[in-house]
């Protein structure tokens, strides 16, 4: 039964923000006959062009698992342990099995009857509306989308009317002027549930 747990509760940019932002990140899938590989790259952010890896673990395996969570052990100097949702290194069987997810909110376990499958979309113009409100016109100063650490990034609404959205469905599809795309299996249903509310990890730096 999956429980949705604070995510004071693992090492993350709420718990350890400044530790975290010197980290460079990347994960990898990588899909073959033999199996799923899922690499966790770790570099130093202050010269990611030129350090070598800190850490390339395969979170799939044990073993990369017990890597990845003597490493972050050690940066942190608490004991880490990487947890995954399921063992198995078959994507199929990964997928089918697939019961729980980390996420930054409980939004979906308090409005969607349990579901912990929430995203976070972000309006782009409300962003911009609100970087120009905090920051002067003579400086070079602004915000980006991706500072808040979105999912979907939404063009071409008005500042501030995804609020409105809260309580209805939307639906992405690949091209609205493209005839090839006008099963239902071509598009996106997403219910918005809340507005997301945001940790200190986006104003780290």
């Amino acid at each position: 039964n999956p429980a949705w747990l604070h995510k004071a509760n693992f090492l993350c940019a709420f718990t350890a923000p400044e530790l975290l932002a010197t980290l460079l990140t990347e994960y990898l899938i990588e899909s073959s006959s033999s199996g799923v590989r899922r690499l966790l790259r770790v570099r130093n952010r202050s010269n990611a062009s030129s350090s070598a890896l800190l850490l390339e673990a395969d979170l799939a395996s044990t073993i990369g698992r017990e890597e990845a969570s003597k490493f972050f052990s050690d940066l942190c100097k608490r004991k880490v342990r990487c947890v995954v949702a399921t063992n198995t290194s078959n994507l199929k069987e990964a997928e089918s099995k697939h019961t729980h997810q980390f996420g930054n909110t409980s939004s979906g376990v308090k409005n969607n009857n349990g579901d912990t499958r929430t995203i976070h979309i972000i309006n782009s113009n409300t962003v911009k509306d609100f970087s120009n409100r905090i920051f002067r016109n003579d400086t070079d100063d602004f915000l980006t989308s991706t500072r808040f650490r979105p999912n979907i990034i939404v063009d071409n609404l008005e500042p501030w009317a995804e609020f409105d959205l809260i309580g209805k469905t939307i639906e992405v599809i690949k091209d609205i002027d493209d005839s090839k795309n006008t099963s239902p299996s071509s598009s996106l249903r997403l219910r918005i549930v809340s507005r997301t509310v945001r940790c200190d990890g986006v104003g780290v730096d």
